[in-house]
């Protein structure tokens, strides 16, 4: 936007507040991409019926896959305590319990709802 005085500092405030809407906005709607794209994964998920099938990824509120995400449920049955709790903390699920526990809520956070660790 072109303002000259006495107006300027009106408009780089008007200018300012517009650009950080627009950032506001850039980052709600990643977000809400993410989450959609998570319902869409667990939807898919809850229909696991066999230990070695794919695992629907979900996202993260940044649109990124967390690194060493497993492939199927042999994967998250395999893998270690590090590996578990590192990834719920991505999700920023809880991360107490044993290696177990924390199998089970990334499980559950996934939406595998027929195979149990």
């Amino acid at each position: 936007m072109y303002c000259t005085s006495p107006y300027f500092d009106q408009c780089k405030r008007v200018d300012q507040t517009s650009q950080r809407n627009d950032e506001i906005s850039l980052r709600f709607n990643r977000v809400l991409t993410a989450y959609e794209q998570r319902m869409i994964a667990r939807a898919v998920n809850s229909t696991i019926r066999n230990s070695q099938a794919t695992i629907e990824p979900l996202l993260t509120n940044d649109g990124n896959l967390p690194e060493d995400f497993p492939r199927n449920f042999l994967e998250i049955e395999g893998a270690s305590e590090d590996t578990i709790k590192k990834l719920l903390f991505v999700y920023s699920q809880p991360t107490d319990g044993d290696v177990t526990i924390c199998k089970r809520r990334l499980v559950g956070y996934l939406e595998i709802i027929a195979l149990y660790v």
